[in-house]
């Protein structure tokens, strides 16, 4: 369905549609990993985001592929907002 506005994108998400939680699986299944990468940034960027961050390297590499705003690991923030 359509994403509910008034819950965080994070929690919207969930792990249920992580799709490069294994990598074996976006290889074996390419057309059901893209329908649910589409899904999950369609829930992402909902609320449009200016970036979407994540801890999961596959996931991270997965979306970059298709989103229409960046996507980085969380690290980076951390660390860019401790060079300030």
């Amino acid at each position: 369905g359509r994403p509910d506005p008034r819950r965080p994108a994070a929690r919207r998400v969930g792990w249920a549609i992580c799709p490069s939680s294994q990598r074996p699986y976006s290889l074996l299944q390419p057309e059901l990993s893209r329908e649910l990468r589409r899904r999950k940034l369609e829930c992402l960027t909902a609320d449009n985001p200016e970036m979407i961050a994540t801890a999961n390297v596959g996931c991270l590499t997965h979306l970059a592929e298709a989103s229409p705003v960046p996507v980085r690991h969380w690290i980076e923030l951390v660390d860019e907002a401790l060079r300030r």
